[in-house]
């Protein structure tokens, strides 16, 4: 089964809109045959925790946003005014943690860097060089924003850079 999914996933890569959702259709279908067919196997308690490890991994994922998926939302009742205020206060949230992780980083590398010797230290400071912000678009299966998103703009890259990086000084 999970090698059919990457298949499917593989396959969304170059599809239509259409032929994206009849993909995510039939992906539905599956995974709604095999909840069928382990619910046949399992008892209903093993069933009820694998759903609550199913909605877990979803959780580690997607982080806060897990509760407004379809099945998640509808589940606990939500409407689109409190699916709209959660999802922006998890963007809110999202952006936070960034800022955060991203100072961490800082830390540890001063850190390491401080343990270093003043000639390993100064080769170091040569081999980075000056900084290079990069812009990693991060999104996938049930990402609400950006391109390819309900409402996005498909196809919306921009131009291609020159091979191994975007820096035009080079």
């Amino acid at each position: 089964m999970r090698d059919g999914m990457q298949d499917m996933f593989r396959g969304m890569r170059g599809a239509s809109e259409e032929e994206r959702q009849e993909m995510f259709d039939k992906l539905r279908s599956s995974r709604e045959d095999a909840e069928k067919g382990l619910s046949k196997i399992l008892m209903p308690k093993q069933m009820e925790r694998l759903k609550q490890i199913q909605v877990q991994q979803q959780a580690r994922g997607r982080g806060g946003l897990s509760i407004t998926s379809d099945e998640i939302a509808s589940e606990l009742g939500l409407d689109q005014a409190q699916i709209a205020k959660l999802e922006a206060k998890a963007e809110q949230l999202q952006e936070e943690m960034r800022a955060k992780v991203a100072e961490l980083r800082k830390q540890a590398d001063d850190e390491l860097v401080k343990m270093l010797t003043p000639e390993q230290q100064a080769k170091w400071k040569k081999m980075v060089g000056e900084p290079f912000e990069m812009v990693i678009e991060r999104g996938g299966p049930g990402g609400q924003r950006g391109p390819g998103a309900p409402g996005g703009q498909r196809g919306q890259r921009g131009p291609r850079g020159p091979r191994g990086g975007n820096n035009s000084d080079i």
